[in-house]
This record gives C-alpha cells, sequence and structure tokens, in this order.
C-alpha cells in the first residue's frame, strides 16, 4: 500500500492502543518513509496489568 494510506491507519491503531500503553512508537517501513509499504509494525509496551477490552479483538 502507498505511505500515507499506511499512516493513517498506523496514527489510528496507535490512538486506539495508546491508553493501554506505557510505549507505543510506529516502525518499520512507515517509520522509515518507504513509498511502498507490506506492513505496519507496530511497538508497544503495554501497562501491568493488561487491560485491553475484549472487543478489541472482536471487530
Amino acid at each position: 500500500m502507498e505511505l500515507e494510506k499506511a499512516k493513517v491507519i498506523a496514527r489510528k491503531v496507535v490512538k486506539e492502543l495508546s491508553p493501554y500503553c506505557d510505549k507505543i512508537q510506529v516502525a518499520g517501513s512507515v517509520r522509515r518513509q518507504k513509498p511502498t509499504v507490506k506492513d505496519i509494525d507496530i511497538v508497544l509496551i503495554p501497562r501491568r496489568p493488561p487491560s485491553l477490552p475484549s472487543e478489541t479483538y472482536c471487530q
């Protein structure tokens, strides 16, 4: 996919997961600003204890 589309998706994912993380960051080809992106890498440190609601996985 094109970089701009990947950046939009990455921002949405980061926004949704941020409340559950001590730190979260986009990585990989999106971070490196490659014109074509095959996948979106997100690196995070979750808050303890894990508190992701189950509906997060059911969309």
